[in-house]
């Protein structure tokens, strides 16, 4: 595929498949964030990639709840991915959507359906949504210097493997 035909093939999905993602799957995506342009190089972004199906399944019914609905807000997708970014960095909020971009983009030259959903923001800055991660120290580390801008999800997932990245990224 083309990159002009990647960038027009991709769309949101909002119908996935139960097969698990890889961890590989996954690392390949956020190495996508990662390489993604910012604000004066300074790369203000971490990336939470949940792959284990209990911390999933918190996530969408803390999603669901700021909804007000009992349905999966991730449409099914097994895995989810939010994006983090550093406030004090005045294109934080671009800088985030560019990841996200990105990372669509990978998810889709993978062949895997991707959407981005918001809400990780309210989710995150829940007592709940803290307590509740098997991530609760990392999280309560890094929630005072990021901030949730958004999460989406993803077809496919293998072992259930949960990580944090924030590598430093210099190009």
């Amino acid at each position: 595929m083309t990159p002009t035909e990647l960038l027009l093939d991709r769309a949101s999905c909002k119908s996935y498949t139960s097969e698990p993602l890889l961890p590989d799957e996954a690392r390949l995506i956020v190495q996508a964030g990662q390489a993604a342009p910012s604000g004066m190089n300074r790369q203000p972004t971490a990336f939470l990639a949940v792959l284990d199906p209990a911390i999933r399944d918190r996530l969408s019914r803390l999603n669901a709840a700021v909804l007000q609905t009992k349905t999966d807000p991730f449409y099914g997708a097994p895995a989810v991915f939010a994006i983090l970014a550093d406030p004090s960095a005045s294109t934080y909020l671009y800088d985030g959507s560019l990841a996200a971009g990105q990372m669509l983009l990978q998810a889709n030259a993978l062949g895997l359906g991707s959407c981005w959903i918001h809400r990780a923001r309210e989710i995150f800055e829940t007592e709940e949504g803290i307590a509740e991660s098997d991530y609760k120290i990392k999280m309560q580390e890094m929630a005072s210097k990021f901030e949730a801008l958004s999460k989406y999800d993803l077809s496919t997932m293998q072992e259930p493997v949960n990580f944090i990245f924030k590598e430093e990224h210099a190009k």
